[in-house]
């Protein structure tokens, strides 16, 4: 039976598009993803060779990867024809504006043309004909045929993404025109780069958004040391200022560090998932849509308290006189942790200690004239937390101050080592 005979006998657009999946899925396993890969390689060095920004290569990058991954997935099902490329390049540059209009018309249309180029080489007579036999039919046939995954109405809800983006801006901003001279963020994102087919989508790239904080300058400014990317924000805003950061910190507690266990378990579904939904109270409803608002949600009322506090704490300009009163009240934190170490009969072993920035405890005993085990068991309360030791051999250890309280120690040195009251 010939093609045209075939189309003529289905009874309906779902029958076709079930006969079109069935006759793909058999072709799909003769594709090349050599060739494929070849193809996005090709492209990635064109992109990494014309873009002098890295966040332009970024972005672009991330289009190539993503039409990469759904293209070898859904194979010959991906045909496009030339306004439907052009739509998909459009759509690119409108949420891209500040890119090269026409250096992106000329990466994407190259780009396409490869993929045409390796749907010629590998798909078969019957399903070129079928291509263009669905061109020239009605609107619907198309619709029913690009509906490769299901796409949840309340993951297209633009208005959250617009809000948690542009609070990241109004923060990246207002940190980085003042005297902090601090990126908040080290990337820039469209504002609607929150949406998705799905909340597995849109969890992905809450995910790339938050991981997108620049958690090594943040930590260099506050000397509080994470890894986890809000809770640096967190801390920089304790920083800014300790007394208006406790109803942050309240809902950094409470919410935010649950939601970050949701969004990074959704996909696993593991016990600290579920754990994080009964939490965050909604064991009852525990739907997409509405895990989604309450995620979507507490972001933008963090994100929202955050702003406010620089905002507020930045309004008069006196950043120097900002940033010295709370160094001051970390030193003091600090050595209100510490002082209790520094007693009659530490002092003057911890001043050797300090001095000599580090020191072997035999030779530090032989120094001061004490036996190694009187020295160890002086110093034993301080290595839990002040001094830090390592091993040389089976007789001696090396010691030496912890490095985040060497400059407390020395801004406070009178009262730790000549037991003078502040």
């Amino acid at each position: 039976m010939d093609l045209l005979s075939i189309v003529s006998n289905l009874s309906s657009f779902a029958t076709l598009h079930s006969w079109l999946t069935s006759q793909i899925e058999k072709k799909n396993e003769n594709l090349s993803s050599e060739n494929l890969n070849k193809i996005d390689v090709e492209m990635k060095q064109m992109i990494d060779s014309c873009f002098n920004h890295k966040e332009d290569v970024q972005i672009l990058d991330e289009f190539i990867t993503n039409h990469s991954y759904n293209f070898k997935r859904y194979g010959t099902e991906n045909l496009f024809s030339n306004s439907e490329k052009d739509k998909v390049i459009q759509e690119f540059i409108s949420k891209n504006p500040r890119i090269n209009k026409e250096l992106i018309e000329s990466i994407l249309n190259q780009y396409f043309v490869k993929l045409n180029n390796y749907l010629n080489d590998n798909i078969s007579l019957e399903s070129k004909m079928l291509k263009r036999w669905i061109e020239k039919s009605k609107n619907e046939v198309i619709a029913v045929l690009e509906e490769k995954i299901p796409v949840n109405k309340f993951s297209q809800n633009n208005e959250y993404s617009q809000r948690i983006i542009e609070l990241g801006n109004l923060i990246h901003l207002e940190v980085l025109r003042s005297d902090f001279q601090l990126s908040i963020f080290n990337r820039n994102f469209p504002i609607d780069y929150l949406v998705g087919n799905n909340l597995k989508d849109i969890f992905f790239k809450i995910e790339k958004y938050l991981n997108s904080i620049n958690i090594k300058e943040i930590n260099e400014k506050t000397c509080w040391e994470t890894n986890l990317a809000m809770e640096s924000l967190l801390n920089f805003i304790t920083y800014i200022s300790e007394d208006m950061s406790i109803e942050v910190r309240d809902l950094y507690s409470k919410k935010i560090r649950k939601i970050i266990v949701c969004i990074e378990e959704y996909d696993g579904k593991t016990n600290e998932y579920y754990m994080s939904l009964g939490a965050l109270g909604l064991m009852d409803n525990n739907s997409d849509e509405r895990i989604f608002e309450v995620v979507m949600n507490n972001l933008i009322e963090f994100l929202f308290k955050v702003y406010e506090i620089l905002k507020y704490c930045l309004k008069e300009k006196d950043y120097k006189s900002i940033e010295n009163k709370t160094v001051k009240n970390i030193h003091l934190h600090t050595y209100n942790k510490i002082r209790h170490y520094f007693t009659n009969e530490t002092r003057t072993i911890l001043r050797e200690i300090l001095e000599h920035g580090e020191i072997n405890d035999v030779k530090l005993a032989e120094a001061i004239g004490i036996k190694i085990f009187e020295l160890r068991r002086i110093l034993k309360a301080s290595t839990r937390e002040l001094v830090a030791y390592k091993f040389v051999d089976n007789f001696s250890t090396n010691l030496q101050i912890k490095y985040q309280y060497i400059e407390t120690i020395h801004v406070y040195y009178q009262q730790l080592f000549e037991g003078l009251e502040e």
